[in-house]
C-alpha cells in the first residue's frame, strides 16, 4: 500500500489494514515465547525462573532498539510520505547497520555483567544455570535480534503490514516444532528421540526462528519486492547525520521504557525474596500479559505509520 491509498479514503478501513496484520505478527511473537515457557515449564520451576530473570535484565538493553526502532518509524514514513525514495533507502540502510553496530556494543557489556546481575536476584544455582544456558546464545544473536525487528519495521513502515504476518507465521511454527525436539530426550505425547539440549535447546529454537525471520525479510528488502531496495553497498557504511536522528528521536520513548523495565526488575527482586517458585510465577504471569497487549501494539504500528506519511 503505497503512501496515496494509504492516506487517501476511508481513514479507519486503511487503519485497519495495517493495524491488524501487524497485531497478529505481535501476537505470533508473543505466542511463540509463551510457547517456549510451556516447554520449559516441563523442566522445571528452576528453569522457568532462570528464564524469568534473564528475560527481565535482557530487556534492559531491548530499550535499544526501542530507542533506533522509534526514531526509524518517524524517518521512513516522512521521508516516503513525501515519496524521497533514495532518502528512504538511506534511512533504511542506515537502521539495520546502526542497530546493528550498537546491538554488538550492548551484547558485550551485557555478557561481561549477566552472572553478577543474575546472582543479585537469586541465589540458587539452577535457576543461575538455567538462565546462563539460555541467556548467554541469545546475547550471542542480539544484533540478528535488532536487525529482525528493523526489517519488519521498514516493511510496515512502507505500509506492508502483510509481508511481516507472514515471515512471523513461519518463525513461529518453526520455533514451536524445534522447541520440544531441542529440549527434550524424548519429545513429549509422540514418544520419538530429540536432542536433550534442556533450557539451551529452548533458547536455540528462538534463535533459529529469529535469524529465519531476518533473512526472510531481509531478502525482500534487498530484492526490491517492498518499492525500496536497499544494497549491501549502503550497509557498509555508518552516516552520523541519521545515525543522530535515530538515537535523538526516539529517546524519550526509550527513557520510558527503561523506566518501566527497570521497575519491573526491582519488582522482580522483591518477588525473588519468596523462592524460585514465585519468580516462575512472575514470568508465567508476564507472558500471558504481553499478549494481551498485541492489538494495542499493532494499532499504534498503524497509526505511527499513517501520521508519519502524512508529515
Amino acid at each position: 500500500m503505497d503512501s496515496n491509498q494509504l492516506l487517501g479514503g476511508n481513514i479507519k478501513k486503511n487503519l485497519l489494514k495495517l493495524s491488524l496484520p501487524t497485531s497478529l505478527s505481535f501476537a505470533l511473537q508473543s505466542m511463540y515465547d509463551m510457547v517456549d515457557m510451556m516447554w520449559v515449564g516441563r523442566i522445571s520451576a528452576s528453569a522457568i525462573a532462570g528464564v524469568t530473570i534473564f528475560s527481565t535484565i535482557f530487556w534492559i538493553v531491548i530499550v535499544l532498539n526501542e530507542i533506533i526502532g522509534t526514531s526509524s518509524v518517524s524517518l521512513i514514513t516522512q521521508s516516503y510520505g513525501r515519496k524521497d525514495l533514495e532518502r528512504t533507502k538511506r534511512v533504511l540502510e542506515q537502521t539495520l547497520t546502526f542497530k546493528i553496530f550498537v546491538a554488538i556494543i550492548a551484547a558485550i557489556i551485557i555478557s561481561l555483567i549477566l552472572e553478577p546481575l543474575l546472582w543479585f536476584f537469586s541465589k540458587d544455582k539452577d535457576v543461575i544455570e538455567a538462565a546462563l544456558e539460555y541467556g548467554y546464545i541469545r546475547i550471542f544473536f542480539l544484533p540478528i535480534m535488532f536487525a529482525s525487528y528493523s526489517v519488519n519495521t521498514a516493511l510496515r513502515c512502507l505500509g506492508d503490514s502483510k509481508t511481516p504476518m507472514n515471515i512471523m507465521i513461519i518463525a513461529t511454527l518453526v520455533n514451536m516444532i524445534l522447541d520440544p525436539i531441542f529440549m527434550f530426550e524424548r519429545i513429549p505425547y509422540i514418544g520419538i528421540p530429540g536432542l536433550n539440549m534442556g533450557v539451551f535447546g529452548a533458547a536455540l529454537a528462538t534463535v533459529i526462528s529469529t535469524v529465519l525471520a531476518f533473512s526472510l525479510g531481509f531478502y525482500v528488502l534487498l530484492k526490491g519486492d517492498s518499492i525500496i531496495k536497499i544494497s549491501l553497498k549502503g550497509l557498509c557504511k555508518l552516516d552520523w547525520e541519521i545515525d543522530k536522528k535515530l538515537l535523538t528521536i526516539g529517546l524519550p520513548t526509550g527513557i520510558e521504557v527503561l523506566m518501566r523495565n527497570l521497575s519491573n526488575m526491582l519488582t522482580l527482586k522483591f518477588v525473588s525474596i519468596y523462592g524460585t517458585d514465585a519468580v516462575a510465577a512472575v514470568g508465567i504471569g508476564s507472558k500471558l500479559m504481553n499478549f494481551a497487549f498485541t492489538p494495542i501494539f499493532g494499532i499504534s504500528i498503524g497509526s505511527s505509520t499513517m501520521v508519519g506519511q502524512a508529515l
